[in-house]
């Protein structure tokens, strides 16, 4: 554990932080308000600098005026690392190097660029671009206003830019671009608390109809491009998006899916606790059409995960699973719009509530718990195993179904 530190270095300043990086403090009293200012890092920022930063804030705050919003003033771009600058020194040093592959990256870039730095915000008396900020001011209250409006109508993606945002500042936190008292980790907490709460609890993915199933197996199957955009080949994909389809289970669930989980014999794959959304071991029975695409996997392993990602030792990602979907040109769900990978899951529900599957079975199937009480849900998911493997046999054999025997549906 890192040792912290706060040493008073001289009247109304101090050095805050820990044995592997520090910052300068000036803190004052403010209508009897005890009030901290970062005014640089240590030892990037020299003592004999930071006693000069402090006579001049503690002058300000005597003719009434808010410091932060002076020195802004006092400070030219071209002495100031801008967030724009920051932004395309981690992409190009960090993220374009470990990012999984290229559909992430590009995600990512064209994600900050569109809504993030072209974002007009006010600073001071006057607006500017937020790609054009100084690392060194930007606070929570320029970032809210930065993304506010996309947050609101898109909270999925809103979330992701917020956690973009707060990981390139916090490289400039290391490097010693920033002037800010709170840490870019602070920062981003305070711009989750700024935001609105978001009512989630009658949110559902979008799922396609159970009778849909069978045909959107075959264009899977069928769908053939020649970019090797994401991953290896076509095929790899279409295994994969299957395999999820067949085990209902979780995109990133059938994502990290390692060897060492299967046991080919038993046709069964324990999934640790550890990995699990409800923090609970599960057993997925393996149907023979699954055991088959795990058979075909094997010509892709690498290492101990059953769809390993092009670069370094990780996996995949649910992106790869996403872009091919939409390959397939556009499924609408049963409210009409577009299927999302999750919504496989209440596919299957569906299928297995008019199948006569047994609630408690299906349930299981999702890895919800069927039962109250963590040792009567470990206990029926052990008990309903073959109950369990019966389903997941009869959902592989309705969705490879011959197409005689479907019943289609008309809008």
């Amino acid at each position: 554990m890192k040792t912290k530190i706060f040493k008073k270095v001289a009247k109304n300043l101090f050095l805050r932080g820990n044995k592997l990086s520090a910052s300068w403090i000036v803190r004052v009293s403010i209508n009897k308000k005890q009030k901290d200012f970062g005014i640089g890092s240590y030892p990037a920022t020299s003592e004999q600098r930071a006693l000069e930063i402090r006579d001049q804030y503690i002058s300000w705050i005597r003719d009434g005026k808010n410091p932060t919003v002076e020195r802004l003033k006092q400070k030219t771009m071209q002495d100031e690392m801008t967030f724009g600058e920051m932004f395309e020194w981690v992409f190009t040093n960090v993220k374009a190097k470990t990012m999984r592959n290229e559909f992430s990256i590009k995600q990512y870039y064209s994600r900050i660029n569109k809504h993030v730095l072209p974002k007009n915000v006010a600073v001071a008396d006057s607006h500017i671009d937020f790609g054009k900020l100084p690392v060194s001011i930007i606070s929570a209250q320029h970032i809210v206003a930065a993304i506010r409006a996309f947050y609101l109508k898109h909270p999925s993606t809103g979330k992701k830019l917020i956690g973009d945002i707060v990981d390139i500042l916090s490289h400039a936190d290391a490097q010693g671009f920033r002037y800010e008292s709170q840490g870019a980790i602070d920062v981003g907490a305070a711009v989750r608390k700024s935001l609105p709460a978001l009512d989630t609890k009658n949110r559902h993915y979008a799922k396609l109809h159970h009778d849909d199933a069978p045909n959107f197996l075959r264009a899977l199957q069928r769908t053939s491009f020649n970019e090797n955009y994401i991953t290896h080949d076509r095929q790899f994909v279409q295994t994969a998006y299957e395999l999820m389809i067949l085990t209902a289970a979780r995109p990133n669930e059938l994502c990290s899916m390692r060897w060492s989980q299967i046991d080919l014999e038993k046709r069964l794959r324990t999934i640790p606790a550890a990995h699990m959304k409800n923090a609970q071991v599960h057993h997925v029975p393996l149907s023979k059409r699954a055991l088959t695409l795990l058979k075909r996997a094997r010509k892709w392993q690498k290492n101990d995960y059953v769809f390993p990602a092009i670069r370094g030792k990780k996996h995949i990602g649910s992106a790869v699973l996403n872009f091919f979907r939409r390959r397939l040109g556009q499924w609408e769900s049963i409210d009409g719009n577009p299927i999302t990978e999750h919504g496989w899951r209440g596919t299957f529900r569906n299928w297995a509530s008019v199948h006569g599957v047994r609630r408690e079975v299906a349930e299981l199937c999702l890895s919800h718990s069927a039962f109250r009480g963590e040792t009567e849900a470990a206990y029926s998911d052990e008990l309903l195993l073959d109950e369990r493997r019966d389903a997941l046999e009869r959902w592989a054999e309705f969705l490879h179904q011959k197409p005689a025997k479907i019943t289609l549906r008309v809008a």
